[in-house]
């Protein structure tokens, strides 16, 4: 334990003792510095620890193994970094079900997106999408936006679909829970039904047409 008592240990500490006088809502990344700090500030308690009472081929191991843990995450996730979840929050995959928003979806699986529909091109693509990148208003996507639509049941939002496909992302679906009452009722449509695939960051459902 002394060893974390380094300059840039007693810096962490009162970081973090500060943090108490913060009233953030949204803000909450303001004090992400604090994290930094926390790991230089293990790094180096772990390094003084080791280095007075381990042998060079102990504190090399132990190094070597360190630099791998951190490696494996980094390529596994690559290239989808800014959906990185550690293995026992759910992973990449699954990680959206415990936090959204900026930290799973910022809209950048378009390009996963088109990708899929250029193999499913039998029906058009529409898109439900809380973002602004330019490719959401070009093809082959037709961006839907569902939340502004008047629809009073999901019913409505059913007929409103037939013929498509709809890709709905994470954050629209699991991440956002001041919804209007249209986008209520479109969520409590595709919650109801399974999607027929997925990329990391939609969820694709497929509506039949009219008989």
């Amino acid at each position: 334990p002394r060893s974390l008592f380094s300059s840039v240990g007693v810096l962490t500490l009162m970081m973090f003792l500060f943090t108490f006088n913060c009233r953030v809502q949204i803000g909450i990344r303001l004090i992400l510095p604090l994290v930094v700090f926390l790991l230089i500030s293990a790094a180096t308690g772990l390094v003084g620890a080791v280095s007075a009472s381990w042998s060079n081929r102990r504190r090399e191991t132990l190094f070597a193994g360190l630099i791998l843990a951190c490696l494996i995450p980094a390529a596994t996730v690559w290239p989808h970094g800014l959906a990185y979840f550690n293995q026992l929050s759910g992973g990449r995959t699954e990680g959206y079900r415990n936090l959204n928003d900026s930290n799973f979806d910022w809209g950048q699986g378009l390009p996963d997106l088109n990708e899929w529909h250029a193999s499913h091109a039998d029906k058009p693509l529409r898109l439900w999408y809380y973002g602004m990148d330019p490719a959401a208003f070009r093809e082959p996507f037709v961006l839907t936006r569902l939340h502004q639509m008047d629809l009073n049941s999901p019913e409505e939002v059913e007929r409103e679909l037939r013929g498509s496909y709809v890709a709905v992302s994470a954050t629209i679906l699991h991440g956002c829970p001041d919804m209007t009452p249209a986008w209520k009722h479109a969520v409590d449509l595709f919650k109801s039904r399974a999607p027929v695939s997925r990329t990391l960051t939609f969820f694709i459902y497929e509506f039949p047409p009219a008989d």
